[in-house]
């Protein structure tokens, strides 16, 4: 079983993974908690100790890191003696993390795809633009890497294999709804995608945006507004 974890991301999504950390630390041993922000990192260390979430007594920290940087998060991961690496921040600093885990040995997880700053909206398959390209490097190296595990990706992917395996012989497509009827969902799955490519509901093309916080990003990036668009029940 792999021991010590470094979560990087300060937002919601990483508050719950810290607090669920907590109340299984006697198995996965000492909790860190790293963004570009070090006062949300300890805000939630901070909401671990005053809930009790802790199982054991045991090491909760706060590091200030821009996860953009190949080199510092490995030194943090060495510092910490991490071997698992569970990366709730931005999807723009997914390749940088990753790319630290392959070189210092630890294992990698993280709840949505990659994206570049510079390149919103990719043409899909998206995991095949970047991470799988990565998957003999981590079989070289003997490392687990599982990519998605948030809700959509994530439990979606379950449940669909098992339907697959024990319910329905063929599958043609597969189109996640999120609680509404289907036409109300359609219609929200079309509005949720021009908002995020940048187009208004009824306008056909897509207006110039910059990425916001991918240059000197790491961390959290603007987590509210990338966690609620990017990581949904993550």
């Amino acid at each position: 079983m792999k021991k010590n974890v470094l979560i990087i991301g300060a937002g919601g999504v990483a508050q719950v993974v810290a607090h669920k950390c907590a109340q299984h630390n006697d198995v996965l041993g000492n909790i860190h908690i790293a963004s570009r922000t070090a006062e949300k990192c300890q805000a939630i260390v901070d909401s671990v100790k005053e809930k009790g979430s802790l199982k054991v007594a045991g090491e909760l920290q706060a590091h200030a890191l821009n996860a953009l940087d190949i080199e510092a998060t490995k030194a943090l991961i060495d510092k910490t003696q991490s071997q698992l690496v569970i990366n709730v921040g931005s999807a723009f600093i997914n390749m940088s993390v990753l790319q630290a885990c392959i070189e210092t040995g630890a294992a990698y997880l993280d709840t949505a795809i990659h994206e570049e700053p510079d390149k919103i909206c990719e043409t899909p398959p998206w995991y095949a633009n970047y991470e799988w390209k990565y998957r003999d490097r981590f079989a070289t190296a003997d490392i687990t890497g599982i990519l998605g595990i948030g809700f959509d990706p994530g439990a979606v992917n379950v449940f669909c294999a098992y339907v697959h395996k024990h319910l329905i012989d063929e599958i043609d497509s597969i189109a996640p709804k999120r609680g509404e009827g289907v036409g109300e969902g359609e219609r929200r799955d079309e509005e949720r995608e021009q908002h995020v490519c940048g187009i208004e509901p009824g306008d056909q093309e897509r207006r110039t945006q910059a990425a916001g916080g991918g240059g000197g990003g790491g961390g959290e990036g603007d987590e509210e507004e990338e966690e609620g668009r990017r990581r949904e029940g993550g």
